[in-house]
């Protein structure tokens, strides 16, 4: 029989560096480019699971959100709109751990 799989996350590759990162934390690469659909040269990367219960509490998932826009903005340092995701996603974690407590 063969064993169930869950997806634990999703991540897009924009670099030849993403790739290799998200390659290296055992993301699988779906076997088609976003040019396809007019959205430039990227990638769709799954992480699988094995269990269905993927457990993340609202500042968890903040948290991953404010880690992965400031490693974009740490790529395009003056993009305002990024500096703005920033600092609404740290305002929003503040405030969901303030509510957890």
């Amino acid at each position: 029989a063969s064993k169930s799989r869950f997806i634990a996350d999703i991540c897009v590759s924009y670099t030849k560096d993403d790739h290799i990162d998200l390659a290296r934390k055992n993301y699988e690469m779906l076997p088609l480019c976003l040019s396809i659909f007019n959205l430039g040269y990227a990638n769709i990367w799954v992480l699988w699971t094995s269990s269905s219960i993927v457990r993340l509490t609202d500042s968890d998932h903040i948290e991953k959100e404010l880690k992965d826009y400031s490693a974009m903005l740490n790529k395009k340092p003056d993009d305002q709109i990024l500096l703005q995701m920033v600092d609404k996603a740290k305002w929003r974690l503040r405030e969901a751990q303030l509510a957890e407590e």
